[in-house]
C-alpha cells in the first residue's frame, strides 16, 4: 500500500515549541483531552540518561513537528528523523512523542531514515527502541517499522544486506519510476520562509 511521512521542510519549519497552535490531544478510550505536547517533554527528559543525550540540546523545533504530526495523524505517526541528527535529536523526540502518543491509548508506526549510513544508524534506533520497550515496559516500541528512503536501488539494496541492517521497509520512489539510462534530476529543495 503507498503511504508516506512528512517531508524535512515540514520539521524545519517549526523553530520551538511555541509554534505549536494545538498542545493536546484526546485519549483514544475516554475521550478525555490530555496534555500532549507536555507529555512529550517530560518522556524526552526521561529517555535522556537511558539514550545518553542531553535532552535539552535536541532540536525543539523538530520535537514540536513531531508533536504537531503526531496530534493530526495519531494512528499514523512515522517520523522522518534525520532532518537535524538521527541519534542525539531524531530518535530520542520520536521516542517522547510515541511515549506520549501510547499514553494517549495510540502506537506509534516508526521512523524513516532518508540519509546517512543507513545501515549503522537502523541497528542504533532497532537498539534505542529495544532499549525503550524494555525499560519503560512498551513490548511493542521494539518492533517500530524502521523505513529507509534516499534514491534507494538494487545496488543499495543488496549493499544494505551485506551489512546485516534492521531496516523493516524501503521507500523506493525516483528509481521506481526512473531507470539508469534515464535518470531523474535529484533535487533538495529548501524551505526559506513560513508565515509570511
Amino acid at each position: 500500500m503507498p503511504s508516506g511521512t512528512h517531508a524535512h521542510a515540514y520539521v524545519s519549519s517549526y523553530k520551538s515549541l511555541d509554534d505549536l497552535k494545538i498542545r493536546e490531544l484526546c485519549d483514544r478510550i475516554s475521550g478525555q483531552s490530555r496534555p500532549f505536547a507536555q507529555l512529550s517533554l517530560q518522556y524526552l527528559n526521561e529517555l535522556g540518561p537511558l539514550l545518553k543525550i542531553l535532552p535539552e540540546e535536541t532540536n525543539k523545533g523538530e520535537l514540536a513537528a513531531f508533536i504537531s504530526y503526531a496530534i493530526a495523524f495519531p494512528t499514523g505517526f512515522m517520523a522522518l528523523v534525520d532532518t537535524y541528527d538521527v541519534l542525539k535529536s531524531g530518535v530520542p523526540n520520536f521516542l517522547a512523542v510515541a511515549r506520549a502518543l501510547h499514553e494517549c491509548n495510540y502506537e506509534a508506526i516508526g521512523i524513516r531514515l532518508d540519509s546517512g549510513d543507513l545501515a549503522y544508524l537502523s541497528l542504533e534506533v532497532r537498539k534505542n527502541f529495544t532499549e525503550t520497550a524494555q525499560k519503560f515496559n512498551i513490548a511493542y516500541i521494539k518492533n517500530l517499522n524502521i523505513m529507509a528512503s534516499n534514491d534507494i536501488n538494487e545496488d543499495i539494496l543488496i549493499s544494505l544486506e551485506k551489512q546485516e541492517h534492521a531496516i523493516d521497509t524501503f521507500g523506493i520512489g525516483t528509481h521506481l519510476v526512473t531507470c539508469q539510462k534515464q535518470p531523474a534530476l535529484g533535487c533538495v529543495y529548501k524551505l526559506v520562509e513560513v508565515s509570511v
